[in-house]
């Protein structure tokens, strides 16, 4: 929808998304759509806030965007409501455990296959992505195809899937950084080998093999992953977009007085700095000037600007939830046994990522599935906690 109707971001087409799973839910499958009284509580709870805040903002600010606040107000409402009749619909449900499994690996499968046609075919299926500098369908770019399929790459690497297979999709993955320069990628490729070594055997075999490929294309293109890393190329666009979101962050955090800019109003109040004169500058002679101004660049820097010190709370909190699942994964060997769950801990590992690196922003199949897997991670911890 973004690509081929030349749409400024993803939420067009997750909206369209969220409606087909909620014609699933009811039609289809004859869901009841309500949800669990214990999630209600969070629910009226996170809607408030949100609400509460953006209004105590619009009181105080000198530039407030009202239709963009209610209108993602009403459709973050309805995405969240939607995962919470999902969570029900899935709790109330039997599903065969080897059921779920294969349909994440073929999903996984049918996104390895969009990579290859992608990178290595650069099939363009239509006009529009064939006029993109990095088009890679259905995806806007790679590293909206990266932070897509990372989640599902962790999950088939910590699942029981033949070894052999799992180092040759792996290696698919180093072939992809060959082809295409992405820090995101990089990222994702480090974190897939540390969930794939489990014994000293398999870190010699890395030390010998692995890592030195890796490093080779790194060293291939060093000025690509230096500029990015290092940040001392001002015409680097990707980068100065990363530092144009963080940047941006901090100068609504210190003129709001820790208050924040309120609920998607990133970009919109007219608090920028020097990254984003200077994009504009490289940018004069496109039809659009700004990039990536209104989502951050980040999630990261998007909360902390739009929410002030609970945005920090809320940055740390979900880094800490990452980082637990990445050691949830990586000790316990029984979440093996729940596939939901392990995906569930993939999702919430891959999205620290989106935390620093690179995002989708707030309304995209990234927040939705993000969203799901921490209530997921809530339950069965509170479960746990309970037995």
């Amino acid at each position: 929808m973004m690509v081929q109707f030349r749409l400024s971001s993803l939420a067009t087409g997750a909206i369209i998304s969220y409606i087909l799973i909620f014609f699933l839910l009811y039609i289809i499958f004859k869901s009841k759509l309500f949800f669990s009284s214990k999630w209600l509580f969070i629910f009226i709870l996170t809607i408030i806030l949100i609400l509460f805040h953006g209004l105590l903002v619009s009181t105080i600010s000198k530039v407030f965007d009202y239709f963009r606040f209610f209108g993602s107000f009403f459709i973050f409402v309805f995405m969240f409501s939607l995962i919470l009749i999902l969570k029900n619909f899935i709790d109330t449900n039997y599903f065969d455990n080897l059921i779920i499994h294969n349909v994440l690996i073929k999903l996984f499968k049918l996104l390895i296959l969009f990579g290859v046609l992608a990178f290595f075919i650069k099939l363009y299926p239509t006009k529009n992505y064939s006029q993109l500098n990095k088009g890679t369908f259905p995806f806007f770019e790679p590293s909206h195809y990266v932070l897509s399929i990372a989640p599902f790459l962790f999950y088939f690497i910590n699942s029981d899937s033949n070894k052999k297979i799992k180092i040759f999709y792996f290696i698919l993955f180093i072939s992809f950084l060959s082809v295409v320069n992405n820090l995101t990628l990089l990222l994702v490729i480090i974190m897939s080998l540390f969930f794939l070594l489990r014994t000293r055997k398999q870190y010699f075999f890395s030390l010998l093999f692995i890592i030195p490929i890796i490093i080779f294309f790194v060293i291939l293109n060093l000025d690509y992953y230096s500029s990015r890393i290092i940040q001392n190329d001002t015409e680097n666009l990707s980068a100065l977009v990363w530092i144009q979101g963080w940047e941006n962050a901090l100068i609504m955090f210190k003129n709001t007085y820790g208050l924040g800019v309120g609920f998607q109003q990133f970009g919109i109040s007219g608090l920028a700095g020097e990254a984003t004169d200077t994009i504009a500058i490289l940018r004069a002679s496109e039809e659009n000037s700004t990039l990536n101004q209104l989502d951050g660049g980040t999630l990261g820097a998007k909360i902390i600007g739009e929410f002030g010190v609970i945005g920090i709370l809320i940055i740390i909190l979900l880094s800490r939830i990452s980082i637990l699942s990445i050691i949830k994964i990586k000790k316990d060997i029984k979440i093996r046994n729940n596939p939901i769950y392990l995906f569930s801990l993939c999702i919430l590992s891959s999205y620290i990522i989106e935390i620093f690196a690179r995002s989708m922003s707030y309304i995209s199949h990234s927040m939705f599935l993000f969203l799901f897997a921490l209530i997921f991670y809530i339950d069965y911890s509170i479960k746990k906690i309970e037995s």
